[in-house]
């Protein structure tokens, strides 16, 4: 894909022809939170393009070393080691006047001024063929790592520096409705946050800071085995996986599907009728449940999705069936979204926590009409977070499209 005004071939470079290479600064951990801002993967990470403005981390060095490890406008930083292949080589832009100091990866400027437009190099480092070179050069057992003299010897095609312009300019603006969409999404995330901590009461409190008209009454206190059931989930061997259709089976990485983001709807393996009487499985019928990780690692992402209808599930989740006499199917996912399940996880042991000690657990309710209320009320907000959450992702979706059709 091309401007129409451009015909001229791109014409091919290495990184080391074009640009010098520069450690970033590698300074003690009590040198950090004070003094000269610096950039750090997160600054990478989070920002379309990195200003001083939106930098937060302090290092403290002094002028000599600032002018050694030093960042000016038009330089790109570059991680070059992660724990993950997949985050090795992320590329950012640093477009301000003030000079900084950078952070342990690596600083690439153009050996003479003028001779690429950052923005446009950014991009071009960021699109997929690009790092599909990047992250072939990552090495290491438990870090992934980039050499100086690997990442030089990367080819790169460049084109006219008036075509570079061009569709720098106009990955900018994408960029910035990016940026401006995702701001968004953070606002609403934020707002739901602030109703979720004054719609329901404080620890060691029985009433909310704000109510709808109408309630007054003390919200009243449960265990949550009064009020519902939990269960544990059964093994589920390799032969029985794989099936398209019947009741579904959930493990885990179910959670983890685009359409499961709150609800669980759909699932990566189902089984028969045949198959859940042969193994004497008891799908869970009471309904509405919650489901959730009980054992290792997905357990401290404390991360639960609701259930409508009957599923088994594997013995690294427990699902808690809720009783409608006492809650309101949206006002349960809401209040369970609050509950932090990590707080059952003994310390030094694998994370992991049983129904026992999920029914233990000290919850207050209000009667049914207000957690309707408060159900309606946040499903609403958290509609509209999701249709935004779309929206954005349908532009990153465009930028990832664009990043590999512009570039070579």
């Amino acid at each position: 894909m091309r401007f129409p005004e451009f015909s001229k071939e791109w014409v091919n470079t290495t990184l080391s022809e074009l640009l010098n290479f520069q450690n970033g600064i590698n300074a003690d951990s009590t040198q950090y939170g004070k003094g000269i801002k610096y950039i750090s993967v997160m600054d990478i990470l989070n920002n379309a393009y990195i200003t001083y403005s939106n930098i937060r981390g302090l290092v403290d060095i002094d002028q000599k070393t600032l002018e050694h490890y030093s960042v000016e406008y038009g330089d790109i930083v570059f991680q070059r080691s992660s724990e993950t292949m997949e985050d090795v080589g992320n590329t950012n832009v640093y477009l301000d006047k003030d000079r900084i100091a950078t952070f342990g990866g690596f600083v690439i400027r153009g050996k003479k001024k003028g001779n690429y437009e950052p923005f446009f190099l950014k991009n071009l480092l960021c699109s997929p063929l690009s790092r599909q070179k990047i992250i072939r050069m990552g090495a290491g057992s438990q870090h992934f790592n980039i050499g100086q003299e690997s990442l030089s010897k990367i080819i790169i095609a460049l084109p006219e520096m008036e075509e570079q312009k061009k569709i720098a300019h106009f990955l900018a603006l994408l960029d910035q409705r990016i940026a401006k969409q995702r701001e968004l999404v953070e606002n609403l995330k934020s707002y739901k946050r602030g109703l979720l901590s004054r719609l329901f009461p404080r620890n060691g409190e029985c009433v909310p800071q704000l109510r709808f008209a109408g309630f007054s009454e003390p919200w009243e206190r449960f265990m949550l085995g009064e009020v519902g059931k939990a269960r544990s989930g059964v093994g589920f061997p390799n032969e029985a996986q794989g099936g398209t259709s019947g009741t579904p089976f959930f493990k885990v990485s179910d959670m983890n599907m685009d359409r499961n983001q709150n609800e669980m709807t759909i699932a990566n393996n189902y089984v028969t009728d045949i198959q859940i009487a042969s193994h004497k499985w008891k799908p869970i019928e009471e309904l509405p449940a919650i489901f959730f990780a009980k054992v290792g690692a997905a357990v401290m992402l404390n991360r639960k999705r609701l259930c409508r209808f009957p599923f088994l599930l594997d013995n690294n989740t427990m699902a808690y069936s809720i009783s409608k006499k006492f809650w309101n199917t949206d006002f349960a996912k809401i209040l369970f979204d609050t509950v932090d399940l990590t707080s059952l996880v003994q310390v030094g042991a694998l994370p992991s926590y049983s129904a026992g000690d999920i029914e233990s657990m000290e919850v207050r309710l209000p009667n049914i009409d207000e957690q309707c209320q408060i159900g309606v009320c946040l499903k609403q907000i958290s509609r509209l977070i999701t249709l935004h959450q779309q929206k954005l992702s349908m532009l990153e979706n465009v930028k990832n499209g664009l990043l590999q059709k512009l570039f070579i």
